[in-house]
């Protein structure tokens, strides 16, 4: 058995932040959010003054009308000006309370951050692993290129405590606000990059974004407006990818000239019937036709438009994540790539026009049906809903699969920030996983013990003994832990560490499996056999062996074990 020298020359990360960081990375925070607060509640007062003020104006109109009905075209005039004047404050309102919740948010990130700052360990969101995808997710693009991955087994995921109650790997790491942000993290967790460029690349776009943090946190406020839209969300994906051109008895176009023809038509014949010009049986033939129309096409128009109704409030979080995000990504490729993405679908024209077309999708009741019966108004909103979708199918779709990704980079990003003690792992190409000061995730900072490690060519074997509960299997996870945690792109916990990128075999916690008919030790050796009959891949394997042929007596388990090191 070789040990390692520490004081071997080895190329140094780049640290991420000592105490002291922390130290002067809380008073930011502090005085951040201190700020953030004042502001929502000087919002929260200009709020409710809009909110009273538009009562005001209402009970001022009625007034108005009451006390001047003697005088139709005084009453009617002043209402108009008292109308408009409403709907300037209810605009107003609207704007304010959009502001506040935005505050709202944002206070609410900072809470979480103030939580996990230091290292704490608490778990911010879910540590459960997420659900299998819906099928609509299936229609999303892919947006970034991770490389060569290694697709960790369900003996690692739980050898490393990934999806540990009460927090977990995944735990600590989650600050996602969506299903798909969430199923993203957790892929990028369970499938680590093994190819040293793009695990660089993700490495520079997270390190921008932990540098930001303020254009970060407002990030993470902005995809809280999507929490618990994750089924209208799915109903949004399924509509675009679905959405198709109206196929009907007639050219839509001559459908829709007709209705405005019509409609025009009806409107004359009320003024005239009101003029005492004409009858109100004038009104039966277009009413008659506009009705036959309708009902002919009404299966089709019900439909296209069913797909559309209550996904209004995942739109809505789907702009305002969008217009926060392009504001605010930092200068970089792959966020390029995300800031791009988004800005395709923030135009007034795209997302902000649909949500305005929405509303007549999810309206209904008896106007709806004597708007359908003027002038096809359905038609009118299926048609304008198509016109914006169909044409922006594929940059919808990419924004909201944007989303997931920015959702990973804000998660591992926040993780790096609010760590005591951290640096950036340099990859290499020789064979080397090197270590210094590593320190377990889920371990309380205020009592860690902090462990060197360092394999190379010259030394691929350590052989770790001590006292029971004196840390030995803390100390193999904190290895598997960080060299995972460098390769999917973040801060490792360690004031320096230089690795090439590995595939992660563990068996630290080996089980029998009655259903299967395994017995402990069967189950020992399987696990143990994908160590020592690796294939020819080129990524070495960094394995872990946790008291191995435990389930075996002790004379056959030393000499089984003297023969697995023998062979390593």
């Amino acid at each position: 058995m070789s040990v390692a020298d520490p004081t071997d020359d080895v190329t140094p990360s780049t640290p991420a932040q000592t105490g002291d960081d922390v130290s002067e990375r809380r008073r930011w925070l502090d005085s951040f959010l201190k700020s953030t607060r004042a502001e929502q509640n000087e919002l929260a007062r200009r709020e409710s003054r809009a909110s009273w003020l538009r009562l005001v104006i209402f009970l001022i109109g009625l007034a108005v009308w009451i006390a001047l009905n003697a005088l139709p075209l005084i009453a009617l005039g002043l209402t108009a000006i008292v109308v408009a004047a409403f709907v300037v404050a209810v605009r107003r309102h609207a704007s304010l309370k959009e502001s506040r919740e935005e505050l709202d948010r944002l206070v609410a990130a900072c809470e979480d951050a103030e939580r996990r700052l230091g290292g704490a360990v608490v778990c911010i969101r879910s540590h459960a692993p997420p659900d299998d995808p819906a099928p609509e997710s299936n229609d999303l693009p892919r947006i970034a290129d991770d490389g060569e991955c290694w697709t960790l087994s369900d003996q690692e995921r739980g050898d490393l405590d990934l999806f540990t109650p009460p927090v977990g790997i995944y735990g600590l790491l989650n600050r996602t606000s969506t299903d798909i942000g969430a199923r993203r993290l957790s892929e990028a967790l369970t499938q680590p990059m093994l190819d040293g460029e793009h695990i660089l690349r993700r490495q520079r776009s997270v390190r921008l974004l932990c540098d930001a943090p303020e254009q970060r946190l407002r990030m993470i406020a902005a995809c809280m407006a999507l929490r618990d839209e994750d089924r209208r969300l799915a109903a949004l994906i399924n509509a675009v990818s679905h959405a198709a051109p109206l196929r009907l008895f007639a050219p839509t176009g001559a459908l829709r000239a007709w209705s405005l023809a019509s409609a025009a038509l009806i409107l004359g014949i009320c003024a005239a019937t009101a003029g005492g010009v004409l009858s109100w049986l004038w009104l039966a033939p277009p009413l008659l036709i506009n009705a036959v129309i309708y009902f002919a096409i009404r299966p089709a128009l019900v439909e296209n438009l069913h797909a559309w109704r209550d996904v209004s409030w995942a739109l809505r979080g789907l702009l305002i994540t969008a217009r926060c995000a392009r504001r605010n990504l930092p200068e970089d490729p792959q966020l390029t790539t995300l800031r791009e993405r988004f800005a395709a679908v923030t135009p007034h024209d795209v997302l902000g026009g649909l949500m305005r077309r929405l509303g007549w999708a999810e309206s209904g009741g008896m106007l709806q049906g004597l708007l359908n019966l003027v002038v096809l108004c359905d038609l009118h909103t299926a048609q304008s809903i198509l016109k914006r979708v169909v044409p922006n199918r594929d940059a919808i779709l990419e924004s909201i699969a944007a989303v997931a990704e920015l959702e990973l980079h804000l998660s591992l990003a926040a993780f790096a920030w609010e760590q005591p003690a951290a640096c950036w792992p340099e990859p290499c190409a020789e064979t080397r996983i090197d270590i210094r000061a590593g320190r377990h995730p889920l371990v309380d900072p205020e009592r860690v013990v902090p462990n060197d490690l360092l394999l190379d060519e010259r030394t691929r074997l350590w052989i770790v003994t001590g006292s029971n509960m004196a840390g030995k299997s803390t100390f193999l996870r904190m290895s598997a832990v960080n060299t995972l945690l460098a390769q999917i792109g973040t801060v490792a916990l360690a004031s320096e560490m230089t690795w090439r990128p590995v595939r992660l075999l563990t068996d630290l916690r080996a089980a029998d499996n009655i259903a299967l008919n395994e017995s402990y030790f069967l189950a020992e050796v399987r696990h143990l056999r994908r160590l020592i009959v690796s294939d020819a891949h080129p990524a070495p394997v960094f394995g872990l062996i946790d008291e191995p042929f435990r389930g075996t007596n002790s004379q056959d388990q030393s000499a089984a074990s003297v023969a697995v090191v023998r062979h390593l």
